[in-house]
């Protein structure tokens, strides 16, 4: 968390190989085999916010989007060889979440200093109330287990 203009271009690298290029490589190395057999189904586990963005948050936001993208994108790309597509796309779960987003706050700022600090402080506060009535983890894998036959609907969690 924090503003684009404190955050180092390693962290939104780091940001960007974790949550979207881990998932191109995958996918990557699992479409010519699905390919052959003509049929499969890939779930990307993307979330809300790559839907709707927030502040201090566009980095994440720009790897849920581009995850978001690149799945509506293939689907077309993969149909006729009877691969589907499916986007899972949770909203608030009770996770370790606030805690890693403190350790992962934006090196490169001063919280003291930041000019961001007011709004920061909120989106903190909001974080942790959106955290604290999140579902389970396990909730959202049986979303995925549910939705694995009904590969043509996007899953949207609230």
């Amino acid at each position: 968390m924090g503003a684009l203009e404190e955050t180092l271009m390693e962290e939104i690298t780091a940001l960007f190989e974790t949550n979207f290029f881990g998932a191109l490589r995958v996918m990557q190395a699992v479409i010519p085999t699905m390919r052959k057999q003509r049929r499969g189904k890939i779930v990307n586990v993307t979330s809300v916010a790559g839907r709707i963005a927030l502040p201090l948050n566009s980095v994440y936001h720009g790897t849920k989007f581009a995850l978001e993208g690149l799945s509506e994108s293939i689907q077309y790309e993969l149909e006729s060889f009877g691969i589907k597509i499916i986007v899972i796309e949770p909203g608030g779960v009770a996770s370790n979440f606030i805690k890693n987003l403190k350790m992962a706050t934006a090196k490169a700022s001063d919280p003291a200093k930041s000019p961001y600090r007011r709004i920061e402080n909120r989106m903190l506060e909001a974080f942790t109330k959106i955290e604290q009535n999140g579902m389970h983890p396990s909730e959202v894998a049986r979303v995925i287990l549910d939705a694995y036959p009904k590969s043509d609907d996007r899953m949207h969690l609230n």
